[in-house]
């Protein structure tokens, strides 16, 4: 065992070649998850519902299910608008896609975005959306909770009728 003492620090060479070790492990086989965060390009082919997309890049098809909301299912009131705003704001575009998880359907959890809007956010001020607090755990969610009081003051969407089922309440009908 070595100790190696510099600018009175003492150092454990065994203790120091294991983090080094790990700090290499973690590097290397980071890139795909640095990858996924940094977002990638994709064409929007489809929406199937409010929440979730089919976007296609390289040649490969994804279902992406977005992040941190959860629209009105499509038998649901303001189900079909949700699909609708979703369509226009996004079908046949290019969208950024920010990956952050993988949902036990296999679909891809990603933030959506274009060169002007954030897609959860286009959808939670027009009332169509609202935040999935079960899954919406990232700082930006406080400012989405804001976006969704929002829509509720103003009536907009859901926030119209005063007995709004959530989605996920709906779903267990």
């Amino acid at each position: 065992m070595y100790i190696i003492v510099y600018n009175y620090m003492v150092f454990d060479m065994k203790k120091s070649l294991l983090i080094l070790a790990l700090l290499f492990i973690a590097v290397t086989s980071a890139p795909e998850s640095f990858a996924q965060n940094a977002g990638y390009s994709a064409y929007c082919v489809a929406v199937i519902d409010g929440d979730t997309i089919k976007v296609k890049t390289k040649g490969t098809e994804q279902k992406i299910r977005l992040y941190g909301i959860d629209c009105p299912e499509l038998d649901q009131p303001f189900g079909s608008q949700a699909k609708n705003k979703t369509k226009k704001l996004i079908q046949n575009k290019r969208v950024k896609i920010q990956v952050l998880d993988k949902d036990r359907y296999g679909r891809l959890v990603a933030l959506v975005s274009t060169k002007t809007f954030i897609l959860q956010e286009e959808l939670l001020k027009s009332g169509l959306a609202v935040v999935y607090p079960m899954f919406c755990k990232m700082p930006i969610c406080s400012k989405w909770q804001q976006l969704e009081e929002q829509a509720k003051e103003q009536k907009k969407g859901i926030w119209k009728s005063k007995h709004t089922a959530f989605p996920w309440e709906w779903r267990k009908k």
